[in-house]
């Protein structure tokens, strides 16, 4: 979703102005910016968590060179989802897979029934 489509769905979800909604989401990137640069993390609750972590200092195999390199310890950032996008989002896949295969509730329970009954 691009950031236009963002703002004309908030707006017409919300009956904001699409000027309004644009001047929100700008404050929402740079208060998220100053965080993630001044504190190192940023917490946006039932969304996602972004945190910097230290990689520590490696040997890498560079192709292109044929040598190997030596990285210096860095800080990079991660970002955790919450746990509820985490659930739909493997509820989504489950779906695809079982529809895709033609799996239905009843197959599962009845591999399930067989599987006790072999132990």
């Amino acid at each position: 979703m691009s950031r236009k489509e963002l703002i004309n769905e908030i707006s017409d979800v919300t009956q904001i102005k699409r000027d309004i909604v644009d001047n929100v989401l700008k404050a929402f990137t740079d208060i998220f910016i100053r965080e993630c640069v001044m504190t190192g993390s940023f917490n946006f609750n039932r969304a996602f968590k972004v945190e910097t972590h230290v990689r520590s200092e490696r040997k890498q195999y560079n192709v292109n060179t044929g040598k190997y390199l030596y990285y210096p310890e860095t800080e990079v950032l991660s970002i955790k989802l919450s746990p509820k996008i985490n659930s739909f989002h493997r509820w989504k896949l489950r779906n695809e897979y079982n529809a895709k295969h033609g799996l239905t509730i009843s197959d599962w329970q009845n591999l399930k029934n067989t599987s006790d009954n072999d132990i």
